[in-house]
């Protein structure tokens, strides 16, 4: 589509007003962000905010425009409790620098050139908004109810249909399209498709790399998912590999008292004890527990937790006296804070008897074992994982005790 002049261009306006209100959409109610005035608000069932700009002419499209739109955007996210989405339409030329920054912002672009009429605009809004035709249930949304029901198939096949829609409408690295990827990424990771996971995150990495840049939150927390996976693929080099990269794109962006920083490290750390790498394990899990201790306090549950894994790091590298003392803390902060039956402070006392266990006090390691076995009893029903290893714990000790008691 093509407009001569301002005229045309009004005509245009109108006749798009009318159609999204023919559609059930509610125009122009008076709702605004800061500092802007769009050239056509409505509002869909309630929960659905549109803006769109209207940008006409001949000139290339001017980088301030997407600033003055993203600044906008942004403030329609912080004021609407529904979805609120920014349309660009335009005829005037872009070019790529503008064009990658508008990918970026997540405002939706669309050229006029594309479109043969209005109403094939309104129907690619629309698709984009969540809004089938003739039905108020979005495609992305049967997509999150069948995650949400546990039927994963569906699930992918539905974001399958998301992306595709989305990349015709939008393009590939659009942040949009990028979120329906990650949803695929993530359902592959929940039902164990952990190759499928691998590469899918792979291919979501180089879009967000593209069009959110190497440091941007989401291209971290990707990278650090696919750490994860192949960490539990065995692929330990690689896992290294993607741990630090985002490792130090945290330190360098957030900081190392950030949470997002220490959840790295953390990860870092649990790695390189997998790897046999223990004094590197340590150092990072030492970095781990000072930062939570200084950040969060000692007895809150993220510093506990870092202390449980040092606990452990120690006695695998055979420093019992120190795990001790570290396992020790840990579960009279958790008796403290959580109680005696919490499911961290049970984990904390059968850490502690499998250390005395180790170093052949059968005696205070058969109190703590079935100390366990005894809670675990009062929460679980026979049959129960947990209380199956507590059971067979408290057998294995009390066969060494006895071995021990014989032997004298």
């Amino acid at each position: 589509m093509r407009f001569r002049t301002t005229t045309e261009g009004q005509a245009f306006s109108e006749d798009l007003a009318r159609i999204l209100q023919s559609r059930g959409w509610l125009v122009n109610q008076n709702i605004f962000p800061a500092g802007w005035l769009p050239d056509l608000s409505a509002i869909f069932d309630s929960r659905i905010l549109l803006f769109i700009s209207l940008e006409f002419g001949q000139q290339f499209l001017h980088s301030r425009t997407v600033d003055k739109l993203a600044r906008a955007q942004g403030d329609m996210e912080s004021f609407w409790p529904g979805r609120s989405i920014l349309v660009l339409l335009s005829n005037m030329p872009i070019s790529p620098r503008v064009q990658s920054a508008l990918s970026s912002s997540g405002i939706d672009f669309y050229d006029l050139a594309r479109f043969s009429n209005i109403e094939q605009i309104i129907d690619a809004i629309e698709s984009v908004s969540g809004i089938l035709p003739n039905s108020n249930i979005s495609l992305s949304g049967q997509a999150d109810a069948a995650l949400k029901s546990g039927n994963f198939d569906d699930a992918i096949r539905l974001y399958d249909k998301v992306i595709r829609e989305r990349r015709e409408i939008l393009g590939a690295d659009h942040p949009r399209t990028l979120e329906a990827i990650y949803r695929i990424a993530a359902i592959k990771s929940k039902i164990g498709d952990r190759s499928g996971a691998i590469a899918t995150y792979s291919d979501l990495i180089v879009g967000q790399q593209i069009s959110l840049g190497e440091d941007h939150p989401d291209t971290l927390t990707s990278r650090s998912n696919l750490a994860a996976l192949l960490h539990d693929m065995g692929r330990l080099e690689e896992a290294e590999f993607e741990a630090r990269n985002v490792l130090e794109a945290r330190l360098r962006v957030l900081g190392p008292d950030h949470p997002d920083t220490l959840t790295s490290r953390n990860n870092l750390a649990a790695l390189l004890h997998d790897m046999g790498r223990l004094e590197e394990a340590e150092f990072e899990a030492r970095h781990v527990l000072e930062a939570s201790i200084r950040v969060l306090g000692p007895d809150h549950p993220d510093t506990l937790t870092s202390r449980n894994s040092l606990t452990v790091l120690l006695r695998d590298m055979g420093r019992l006296e120190e795990a001790e003392f570290e396992a020790r803390n840990v579960l009279e902060a958790r008796l403290r804070v959580l109680g005696p039956d919490h499911p961290d402070t049970l984990t904390s006392r059968n850490n502690l008897a499998a250390l005395l266990y180790d170093v052949g006090r059968f005696e205070e390691a058969e109190w703590e074992f079935r100390s366990v076995l005894e809670a675990r009893r009062r929460l679980f029903s026979e049959g129960h994982p947990s209380l199956i290893a507590s059971r067979q714990n408290h057998e294995m000790v009390l066969q060494a005790l006895n071995s021990s008691r014989g032997s004298e």
